[in-house]
């Protein structure tokens, strides 16, 4: 079973559900697309890649999310409706999300 913390999830968010990288530039990180606001490659995104969540492309420094991270994918169907509009109910498995603490039946 892999676990992630709700810090991890918030870290990991936009990569997993909108399959954007974290695209190396010199020596900081941005989000694909995004190079106003830089990245922290800190204890926790190590932490992730060492787990297999994350994964590095050794020739260019991307950090890019695994298929395993595919699998933290809410499968209830509360991914479309996810926006900034305040909603009556919030999924109760993702917290409203879009991704799961856990994946069931992983051995890792």
């Amino acid at each position: 079973m892999t676990k992630i913390n709700r810090r991890e999830r918030k870290y990991i968010g936009d990569a997993i559900l909108f399959d954007w990288a974290i695209k190396k530039e010199g020596d900081k990180y941005f989000w694909e697309g995004d190079k106003f606001l830089p990245v922290e490659i800190g204890r926790i995104a190590t932490d992730l890649i060492t787990r297999g969540i994350l994964t590095v492309n050794k020739e260019t420094g991307d950090i890019k999310s695994t298929s395993l991270s595919k699998k933290l994918i809410c499968d209830t169907g509360c991914k479309s409706e996810i926006s900034h509009v305040k909603r009556k109910t919030v999924c109760e498995v993702c917290e409203g999300t879009g991704l799961m603490l856990e994946i069931k039946g992983t051995m890792k």
